[in-house]
């Protein structure tokens, strides 16, 4: 494993948001438009020359229907396999959460007495 610096970082995340901004096809107007910014700074986070807030990061995600280490995986690190692995661990989780809350909402309102 190389040691990155903060450049690679915003070449990599550039780079990731260009491929799945295209992968929609989409133009950086029009994911700009969707993430409230202009494309001028869309075009310079695609290029790593700026850096986005979590904020923004959040909108990608949810505009590009992606999970947060998407954003910032190399192409090169991650296999096939280890994706569908991360993926279906993601979902996993999720629905154990979801689950664990509805079960606990439903012995709590058992308890529940409405005036």
């Amino acid at each position: 494993m190389r040691i990155l610096d903060e450049n690679d970082v915003c070449i990599g995340l550039g780079k990731n948001i260009r491929k799945y901004r295209a992968r929609n096809g989409w133009s950086q107007e029009q994911l700009a438009e969707k993430l409230d910014v202009s494309a001028t700074f869309l075009s310079n986070i695609e290029t790593g020359r700026s850096w986005i807030s979590a904020n923004t990061i959040a909108k990608l995600c949810n505009v590009l229907k992606i999970d947060i280490y998407e954003l910032f995986m190399q192409d090169e690190a991650i296999t096939a396999e280890t994706a569908s692995f991360m993926d279906n661990f993601v979902r996993d989780m999720s629905n154990s959460v979801c689950t664990s809350i509805e079960n606990t909402y439903q012995r709590y309102k058992k308890g529940i007495t409405v005036l």
